[in-house]
């Protein structure tokens, strides 16, 4: 090494001394380095202490928050089964059905049509049952007898006698235990049906009893959250006749049991557990929700370690941060570096986690194809559905996973999602021949970085159930029509076949102009309940032979508004009743009951006032003769002003076809009538001034018809 210059213009060169002190300096910086440690450690027991103090605080408001939660939750389950009840229990068909258990004592014909139409409303109960996951569900009468009960049937007797007040008033709720269940008896009344004259205070004419298995309904309620943390558990406490009950998970396989109550499960030690409970309003309900100490300040134990640590650290950097002061200098860029580098790992690992808990709890048929169709993603629910492990799927094509058939369906979708970024959703039927799964499948392409497809995607949703409930709907609401047909035959013999034959007329015109599947249905239903509101108008309007006055005219008229009130509860998923709404309209706005004109009056609208006024014409009444059909069709060409001439002329070709619909049908039940006249008078009355025969077409057109 080179020395110093020794050039008397230059500065001395510095030559360091050695420190002076050492052992004092060492004794000094051991002092600081215990003070500051001691400091350090003492400040950490403090802020332990405070921590220990807010947790504590906070985990005790956290379980009367979770149990105040969790008893609103039972509030507003029991109110919802309330209201689901009460809603079976106000419609209109039901409140019907009921009231005339009372009438149909004194009244045989009254009494077999509700023998007939005590099928469905057992069907109407188990559709209810399994819809709402009931055990048990029974129409009561005001005596509370057993109208009708579901497919399990359990009888009431056991939980309320015949003439208990509770059932002819107020509704109840009785919580009681079968074992270790615990099962609930709802009961809600039935209130008389709708009429134009109807009390709101009037005596309910029966009850509706649905039994709930509260067990599994109280312990999804009860059960563990993913919110929830480790070691918090929920009970519930009530009162039975037998004595306090409490509902928590059991040791043996984790189910939850009904057990008897002790007082001292309620207050555990205190040194091992935190308990906060809640009173269900309404109840004598009472949810206690507790977590051991262990599991609450499990974080506590951490953050003293942690805090220790730290504080360890600060008082090793304080005493020594000079001499790592010019190593923190050189790896501070380094260090922003794995600071970003961490940041961005932690958020793709949020993002995977996220994207995988969407995948695995999906619903959905997931699948993700590369560019050559090979499967490399498959989620839980794809491979289910195939049953195989997911790990098989990986690698295959839709060519070695499904029939031949579905396959092409599906390499043709993705082409066109290739060509034009999306593709319209397809149904497919797939899985097994005997049992087949309908699948709506949807498949969009994977962007590749340079341009391009890299991929695709598959998304396909099970849409069996929901075929098969619009199957079942569909044929409930056939067999409600049938019922209600034959009920309409009681009223009015002259009825009987009329509304079958406003259908085959009907659906034979709607075939001509070319409506749908959908409109054709509408049609059909609309023509079957087309006479109902006449159960509701007097037998002696009815069969009147004479001439009917203004006022008789009038109150025949609300036939329709009687028949839109009775099938409001009906869930037909078409447009049904606004179609029943228009038949009595007409074209120059002189109809009934909304008085429309031609552009507000739809097309099946139109079709069914045609059916009705020519089935009508072209059969005897109480007040005429049959006409014959040429004569009710011309009648009808020259009203073009008020029928549609379209669909007139469509009549007119269907002619020969539908004349044989001028014979009543006969495989109707015709029930005895007590019609106002004999058939002399009425015939006299005919002669008198009556309405004959084939007279006043035109002015008789403008009235009810059917």
């Amino acid at each position: 090494m080179s020395q110093p210059s020794a050039d008397p213009a230059l500065p001395a060169p510095y030559v360091p001394a050695t420190p002076p002190g050492l052992l004092r300096f060492l004794i000094v910086s051991a002092l600081l380095v215990a003070g500051t440690l001691g400091l350090g450690l003492g400040l950490v027991e403090l802020l332990v202490q405070s921590r220990t103090t807010v947790l504590k605080g906070m985990v005790e408001a956290r379980l009367a928050a979770l149990a105040s939660s969790r008893a609103e939750s039972l509030e507003t389950w029991l109110e919802d089964l309330v209201a689901r009840a009460d809603r079976l229990a106000g419609s209109q068909t039901i409140r019907l059905y009921i009231a005339e258990q009372q009438h149909a004592v004194d009244d045989p014909l009254l009494a077999a049509a509700l023998g007939e139409q005590r099928p469905y409303m057992r069907q109407v109960l188990d559709s209810f049952v399994d819809q709402q996951g009931l055990v048990a569900a029974r129409l009561l009468d005001a005596t509370g007898r057993i109208v009708v009960a579901d497919r399990n049937g359990a009888s009431l007797a056991e939980h309320a006698a015949p003439g208990d007040p509770q059932l002819a008033g107020a509704a109840y709720r009785r919580l009681r235990q079968q074992g270790a269940q615990l099962l609930l008896d709802l009961v809600r009344p039935i209130a008389p049906p709708l009429d134009l004259t109807e009390e709101t205070d009037a005596a309910p004419v029966g009850a509706l009893a649905v039994t709930i298995d509260a067990t599994t309904r109280l312990a999804a309620l009860l059960e563990h959250r993913p919110t929830d943390l480790a070691g918090e558990a929920s009970r519930l406490i009530v009162a039975l006749p037998s004595g306090r009950t409490m509902l928590a998970r059991g040791d043996a396989g984790g189910r939850w049991v009904a057990t008897p109550f002790d007082d001292s499960l309620a207050t555990p030690e205190p040194s091992t557990d935190l308990v906060a409970t809640a009173a269900v309003p309404g109840t004598d309900w009472t949810v206690v929700q507790s977590i051991d100490e262990k599991s609450a300040f499990a974080d506590l134990v951490e953050f003293q370690r942690t805090a220790r640590l730290i504080g360890l650290a600060i008082s090793l950097a304080v005493a020594f941060g000079c001499c790592a002061l010019w190593w923190l200098r050189e790896a501070r860029h380094r260090r922003l570096l794995a600071e970003q580098y961490r940041a961005l790992a932690e958020r793709l690992a949020a993002a995977n986690r996220i994207l995988t808990a969407i995948t695995d709890h999906a619903a959905e048929l997931v699948g993700l194809k590369d560019a050559d169709g090979q499967y490399r993603f498959v989620n839980p629910t794809f491979a289910r559905h195939l049953a195989m492990p997911a790990a098989a799927v990986v690698g295959r094509t839709d060519r070695e996973l499904f029939p031949t058939v579905v396959a092409e369906a599906l390499e043709a979708n993705a082409r066109v999602a290739a060509a034009g970024g999306a593709a319209p959703s397809l149904e497919l039927e797939a899985g097994d021949p005997a049992r087949p799964v309908l699948l709506e499948v949807t498949q969009a392409p994977v962007p590749a970085t340079g341009g391009g497809t890299d991929g695709m995607v598959l998304i396909a949703r099970d849409v069996t159930e929901r075929a098969l409930e619009r199957r079942l709907r569909e044929e409930l609401a056939g067999q409600t029509c049938h019922a209600f047909m034959r009920a309409i035959a009681t009223v009015d013999p002259y009825l009987v076949g009329h509304a079958e034959a406003v259908r085959e007329v009907a659906q034979a015109l709607g075939s001509a102009l070319g409506l749908g599947a959908d409109e054709q249905k509408t049609l059909r239903h609309a023509a079957e309940l087309s006479q109902l509101g006449k159960v509701f108008l007097p037998r002696s309007l009815l069969a009147k032979p004479e001439r009917h006055t203004p006022a008789d005219m009038a109150l025949m008229r609300t036939h329709v508004d009687h028949t839109l009130r009775i099938i409001d509860s009906i869930d037909f998923a078409l447009p049904v009743a606004a179609v029943l709404a228009e038949m009595h309209e007409r074209l120059d706005g002189t109809g009934y009951p909304r008085g429309r004109r031609a552009e507000e009056i739809s097309l099946p609208g139109r079709i069914l006032a045609v059916a009705d006024v020519f089935c009508a014409r072209i059969r005897p009444r109480s007040y005429r003769e049959a006409e014959a059909a040429e004569t009710v069709v011309r009648h009808l060409l020259t009203q073009h002003d008020r029928y549609d001439p379209v669909v007139c002329r469509a009549l007119a070709a269907l002619l020969p076809g539908i004349a044989h619909l001028a014979t009543p049908a006969t495989d109707v039940l015709e029930p005895p009538v007590e019609p106002t006249a004999t058939p002399e008078q009425a015939a006299e009355a005919r002669a008198a001034g009556g309405r004959p025969a084939g007279a006043r077409v035109a002015e008789e057109m403008a009235m009810p018809v059917g």
